[in-house]
């Protein structure tokens, strides 16, 4: 039933996935993935904070570095950047080779003006160059790219500086 509900959260079946993992959950509450997917479900619906809630749980149960990566985008998505870069951390701590957690700690160093930032980007993009520049420039769009307060030059200075990554 975990697969039905993977299925309806890709499907963007997002009541249906929430009525099934709450059934799941009253059957046995001490699943670790059926915390993390219950996770997954409030992010994506913009429930940070009672993600959060759900990814604790899971990590309580078993720690898991996607579990570690999760909770720390739901923080990031609300600027508890500090929370967020310690569950990066944590999640590297258990696999250096993540490319998602080394990428979005470099957003968090980013945001707290810290040139550690270059490191873990150059580290993502060392171990996925594809997906890092894909999350490069969903991390445009998602802050900058409509942002009214970024000037047009700025932009198009940032859209040059994203296409020529990887080129030197």
């Amino acid at each position: 039933m975990l697969e039905t509900a993977k299925k309806l959260l890709s499907e963007k079946k997002y009541k249906e996935a929430g009525l099934l993992l709450d059934k799941l959950l009253k059957q046995n509450d001490e699943d670790d993935s059926l915390w993390y997917f219950k996770g997954l479900l409030l992010l994506r619906l913009g429930e940070y904070e009672v993600a959060n809630e759900a990814f604790d749980r899971a990590l309580w149960i078993k720690k898991k570095p996607e579990y570690f990566r999760m909770k720390g985008i739901a923080n990031l998505e609300i600027f508890e950047i500090n929370e967020a870069k310690e569950n990066f951390e944590n999640a590297l701590g258990m696999d250096a080779k993540d490319v998602l957690s080394n990428f979005f700690i470099a957003v968090c160093y980013m945001f707290l003006d810290d040139q550690a930032s270059k490191g873990y980007i150059k580290k993502a993009y060392s171990l996925d160059r594809k997906k890092t520049k894909e999350l490069i420039k969903n991390f445009y769009e998602a802050f900058f790219s409509r942002n009214k307060y970024v000037s047009k030059k700025t932009k198009e200075q940032l859209e040059k500086k994203m296409e020529t990554i990887g080129s030197s």
